[in-house]
């Protein structure tokens, strides 16, 4: 949890062990806090399993999914059939230029190469229209579709080892901003739906500063 973890100003929360309990420290105005670890990971963790079922984050990241993959490669392919155009008629212009020579084989390497150059982006091409017709179903995702996944979501977060539950935080909440001062925590989240859109808990949670 601790690469997650920062204090209103940026700064990182770090892990303590004592023989006893586990707590993490960081600076406050005050001096130096701890904060019981087992506190602050069953909140989070409580916080990120009632988000995900919340309508304002099932709504965000609809709008998220579908406007990212809205985006089509259709600029790129027009520009590579255009490509794909001028290899041809200047391996049509070497043809002609051949049958006019006693030996040809330079020329014919040359309309070789040419074809291995538009093979390569036809095969882009075909890429291209896969990638834009599996995006336009993700496009058309619903709210439904979206609600059953991250409720599935919620459920497993609750059930993790502590290895998965470190691979899950890592890809879901962007950061988590426990306030030494206000002991108070906001998760701030990066959905794998969607790039560069943070999404802040409404909700705080008060854990008390350990003994």
């Amino acid at each position: 949890m601790t690469g997650l973890l920062r204090t209103q100003a940026g700064e990182a929360w770090h892990g303590n062990r004592t023989a006893k309990a586990e707590f993490y420290r960081a600076t406050a105005a005050t001096g130096t806090r701890n904060m019981a670890a087992a506190k602050v990971d069953a909140a989070v963790i409580d916080t990120v399993a009632r988000d995900l079922q919340s309508t304002e984050f099932v709504a965000a990241a609809v709008k998220a999914t579908r406007e990212k993959f809205a985006l089509t490669h259709d600029g790129d392919i027009a520009a590579a059939r255009k490509e794909i155009i001028a290899l041809e008629l200047r391996a049509g212009r070497l043809f002609d230029m051949a049958a006019d020579l006693a030996s040809p084989a330079a020329i014919l390497h040359k309309v070789d190469e040419l074809e291995r150059q538009w093979t390569v982006i036809e095969q882009r091409i075909v890429a291209w229209e896969k990638d834009d017709e599996a995006a336009q179903t993700l496009a058309k995702i619903t709210d439904a579709q979206v609600r059953k996944m991250l409720g599935r979501m919620a459920e497993e977060v609750r059930i993790y080892d502590r290895a998965e539950l470190r691979d899950f935080l890592g890809s879901i909440p962007d950061r988590v901003e426990l306030d030494p001062t206000a002991t108070t925590l906001q998760v701030c989240y990066r959905i794998p739906l969607r790039s560069g859109v943070n999404l802040a808990s409404p909700g705080g949670f008060e854990p008390p500063y350990s003994p």
